[in-house]
């Protein structure tokens, strides 16, 4: 693969990264789908320390189910999926702390 090709595909990749599009899945945004997801996990009783966890892979699968519908776009969907479920993950955390006082 030339340097052509790889600036090439690094601009893609950038285009579909800084695209608010790939942070909506079916119309919903992603983090808070992913959010909402993670708090029925904790009504059904998942213990808190895999709370950050389960975000990350809900993202990651939303990113590769994402990957799959939308052709040519699979490492900027993961990674997509991967930062909307560390956003969850992080908007949870914070929302904990300040309920919490902090610990």
């Amino acid at each position: 693969m030339g340097a052509s090709a790889l600036l090439a595909l690094a601009q893609d990749a950038s285009d579909v990264l800084t695209s608010p599009d790939g942070l909506v899945w079916g119309g919903v945004l992603a983090a808070p789908l992913i959010g909402g997801l993670v708090a029925v996990a904790r009504q059904a009783g998942l213990a808190a320390r895999w709370l950050g966890m389960l975000a990350v892979l809900l993202g990651l699968g939303g990113g590769i189910a994402f990957a799959v519908s939308v052709p040519g776009a699979v490492a900027p969907s993961i990674a997509q999926g991967l930062m909307a479920g560390c956003a969850a993950s992080g908007a949870w955390s914070a929302a904990h702390n300040a309920r919490n006082g902090g610990t």
